[in-house]
């Protein structure tokens, strides 16, 4: 996306550091990436409508230097949830990660854990502890609750 239109992105930059003077540069990046991503979700929309929610959703992925902050991890996902209906946060399948899981199952927030292999077998006991929270069908609501250990 930014490689596609350089200035337009160029022009971003420069116009959130003139309104955000003391931003540092993790804050300008973290304002650009939520941007991204609510742009990617918009323009994924109509496939979520149009299968359901099945199809279409935009992958955003929490800062992973925060992989061992749980509290870091909740904020990051809650944010980048709250940007469209059809964002899939992406947590580490760390220990830390375990219980934003768990939390973001909860409110019905699709996720997909990342991080998570051998030295992470605690996602596939997330996964099977939180499977009484979906519905029959998967999903709740119009937003899918499901967790994809991979």
């Amino acid at each position: 996306m930014i490689r596609d239109d350089p200035d337009r992105w160029a022009a971003w930059v420069r116009s959130y550091h003139v309104a955000n003077l003391t931003a540092t540069d993790e804050e300008a990046f973290w304002a650009l990436y939520k941007d991204i991503v609510r742009l990617g979700a918009a323009a994924l929309i109509p496939l979520c409508d149009a299968t359901g929610y099945r199809y279409g959703h935009m992958s955003a992925q929490v800062d992973p230097r925060y992989s061992f902050d749980t509290d870091a991890i909740l904020r990051q996902a809650l944010e980048l949830a709250v940007l469209s209906p059809n964002t899939m946060i992406k947590v580490p399948g760390t220990r830390e990660g375990m219980p934003v899981l768990r939390e973001l199952t909860r409110r019905g927030i699709s996720t997909n854990c990342t991080l998570a292999g051998a030295a992470h077998l605690p996602a596939a006991r997330v996964s099977q502890q939180d499977a009484h929270v979906l519905s029959a069908d998967g999903s709740r609501g119009r937003r899918s609750a499901r967790l994809l250990a991979s």
